[in-house]
């Protein structure tokens, strides 16, 4: 009588099939985080909204009005300088002039109203800020939306009258 033959897996079945489990579980990885939220968008949104905060307590600390200046490449702060007008806060690395990474668009609406954003200025071009912050406490109204370019996801960061903030997912 023939003995019985083992049956199940051998050693290299079993290396092949863990392979194949984690080859899909590397693309299933890849696949969420580029359909996921955009951690780009994310962080710049927050960075925005840090910003705003640091330039409230500026303006009610120094009592000195402030504002924000946006276009098409990034933003900076601005402070208002009674014998020179708005001049461009440089030396301070929270407040200065930052730059959106590529592929990044931005939207502003300064009470209720869309804001044409336009390049970055030249030296010899007056800047002016689109969102003001008053030594009172007190913010323009805005809606500013950050997205990337090749998608319709983004995050909007809202401002009211009070200096409190909102962020929030948006869809096109």
């Amino acid at each position: 009588m023939k003995a019985p033959v083992a049956r199940g897996f051998t050693l290299i079945e079993l290396l092949v099939v863990l392979v194949i489990v984690g080859l899909m579980a590397a693309v299933m990885t890849v696949a969420v985080g580029a359909l996921g939220k955009d951690s780009e968008v994310n962080s710049e949104i927050d960075r925005l909204a840090d910003v705003m905060a640091v330039t409230l307590e500026q303006a009610e600390l120094e009592g000195r009005d402030y504002g924000l200046f946006m276009d098409t490449s990034g933003y900076g702060v601005m402070v208002l300088d009674g014998l020179q007008g708005w001049q461009v806060v440089e030396d301070d690395r929270w407040l200065q002039r930052h730059a959106f990474p590529d592929g990044l668009l931005a939207e502003l609406e300064v009470e209720a109203r869309r804001v044409l954003l336009r390049p970055s200025p030249d030296s010899e071009q007056v800047v002016m800020p689109q969102v003001l912050v008053f030594a009172s406490g007190d913010v323009t109204p805005y809606r500013l939306v950050l997205r990337r370019g090749a998608t319709d996801a983004g995050r909007m960061l809202l401002g009211a009258v009070d200096g409190t903030m909102e962020v929030a997912d948006v869809e096109r």
